[in-house]
């Protein structure tokens, strides 16, 4: 595994329409203690400006990768970057958040230190309309272990960074039917079947949200859960996994409970 001081890291990020925010991220990304080698900006048929703000950031390290047709997910664009990366480590950064600049510092030397080949870290939330950041995870664990993410996706994907080689040996994110959101947690359960994942337990990773609790609050996080579950169970079942029963059982019952207490909150406002 490389040290910390030698790692090569490919920066990928998914973006579309998000000319507004998208040379914050990439100056975040290239302001880093510990520089990438290079900067994917993985675009998914952006009709804005988006490429333009690109080309104006006037660094080699940044390419861009461009899409005819929107996909509708970032799960496709960061396959994309996935595929197209050079460097011995990949990190995730979504186009609207940002990283301090000890980030990468800071997950390559968790990783090192628990001799693993991947780690993710702990973030400072932005909500939209709300004048109160708080931090991610209150009382993160030094690592997060496979029976936690069956229970609670932890991972922030602007936090993630994975040895290339173990990336791509997991496979893709999924892009089926179904996931609407959760196809960052149906990796991070593949990859949680080698090894759990350290953290980085100060905040390094500014994440911001468009609306307070957007994603699993509304309806599209059941039909995500259940495609996740799916998904899950079909990898464990092609790579000779066990557990996969017990894994799906713990996600749908996730989705389950959540299902039940929107129901019971929609009774309530009625």
């Amino acid at each position: 595994m490389s040290t910390p001081a030698h790692a090569a890291v490919s920066v990928v990020i998914p973006t579309f329409n998000r000319a507004d925010r998208l040379a914050a991220a990439i100056r975040s990304a290239l302001a880093q203690s510990h520089p990438p080698s290079e900067v994917l900006i993985c675009d998914d048929a952006s009709t804005d400006s988006s490429a333009t703000v690109v080309a104006a950031i006037g660094d080699d390290r940044v390419r861009w990768l461009p899409a005819t047709v929107n996909s509708g997910s970032p799960a496709q664009p960061r396959n994309r970057g996935v595929a197209a990366a050079t460097g011995q480590w990949v990190a995730f950064l979504d186009s609207d958040d940002t990283w301090l600049p000890g980030h990468l510092a800071s997950v390559l030397s968790t990783a090192a230190a628990a001799g693993a080949p991947l780690a993710c870290g702990n973030a400072w939330v932005h909500e939209a309309g709300q004048p109160v950041i708080r931090r991610y995870l209150r009382r993160p664990p030094s690592v997060l272990p496979r029976t936690r993410l069956l229970w609670d996706n932890a991972v922030i994907t602007s936090s993630v960074i994975v040895r290339t080689d173990v990336l791509r040996a997991a496979g893709p994110f999924p892009t089926g039917y179904g996931f609407g959101i959760y196809e960052d947690y149906a990796l991070w359960l593949r990859l949680s079947l080698t090894v759990p994942f350290p953290v980085a337990a100060e905040p390094t990773v500014r994440y911001h949200r468009a609306t307070p609790g957007a994603a699993s609050g509304q309806v599209i996080a059941y039909p995500s859960l259940l495609a996740n579950a799916a998904e899950h169970r079909n990898w464990c079942r092609t790579h000779g996994r066990p557990g996969a029963a017990r894994a799906v059982w713990r996600i749908r019952a996730r989705a389950e409970s959540g299902r039940i207490v929107r129901a019971v909150r929609r009774a309530v406002r009625r």
